[in-house]
């Protein structure tokens, strides 16, 4: 089953990790009513498809009041977003998610793989975020640090902070980078899934982490 971010966002926030607050709709009256409940001017709005490249393909706008947000949204639903990962034909867009923007100071990347042979889980991390890991792993592979966990005792203390020094976060993130990466892991196996990816997780201008802003 594939998730839309803000299906994925939905369910990790019941996790106590840290997302952006956001709301999903499917059209502008929606669109309206959420931009005059969130506490903030400027958005980002997010066509829902299950396909990477959106930003590029313009998919992700970042807007600064109510009559933007209403012509961005009626200018995304109903239509096809084409995307180097989808076919020419694109996908179908029902939703956008309309988010709080976040000070971005670095982009982390971020993700959790079945390693079915070990029988445990395999976390993937590198300051490359924001980029196509696919081309980082060909052209600069030792900027992609692993570990694995065993499901049975989760996130290893070592483990979080080994991985904290490779991506060079500061001692002011450790106590909330390792609490990410156990919930992530608890939320991974509790849910069953096979794939979990963060591109971005970001580090905002306060020096606390935040997911795809």
């Amino acid at each position: 089953m594939n998730l839309h971010e803000y299906q994925a966002k939905e369910l990790l926030r019941k996790y106590h990790i840290p997302v952006p607050e956001f709301e999903a709709v499917s059209n502008a009256d929606q669109a309206q009513a959420t931009y005059d409940r969130m506490s903030f001017d400027r958005c980002v709005v997010k066509a829902q498809v299950h396909a990477g490249g959106r930003g590029k393909a313009g998919g992700v706008r970042i807007v600064d009041s109510k009559q933007s947000l209403v012509e961005v949204v009626k200018s995304l639903i109903g239509t096809r977003l084409v995307t180097y990962q989808t076919t020419k034909e694109g996908q179908p867009v029902h939703k956008v998610l309309i988010e709080e923007p976040c000070q971005i100071e670095r982009e982390l990347y971020l993700s959790i793989v079945v390693d079915r042979a070990k029988q445990a889980l395999v976390f993937m991390a590198s300051e490359a975020g924001g980029m196509d890991i696919e081309a980082v792993a060909q052209s600069n592979p030792e900027k992609i640090h692993t570990f694995v966990m065993d499901p049975q005792f989760g996130v290893m203390g070592y483990q979080s902070r080994d991985l904290a020094q490779h991506l060079n976060l500061s001692k002011k993130t450790l106590k909330s980078w390792h609490a990410l990466l156990t919930n992530l892991g608890q939320f991974f196996i509790e849910n069953d899934l096979s794939l979990l990816e963060i591109n971005p997780l970001v580090v905002n201008h306060l020096d606390e982490l935040v997911l795809g802003c």
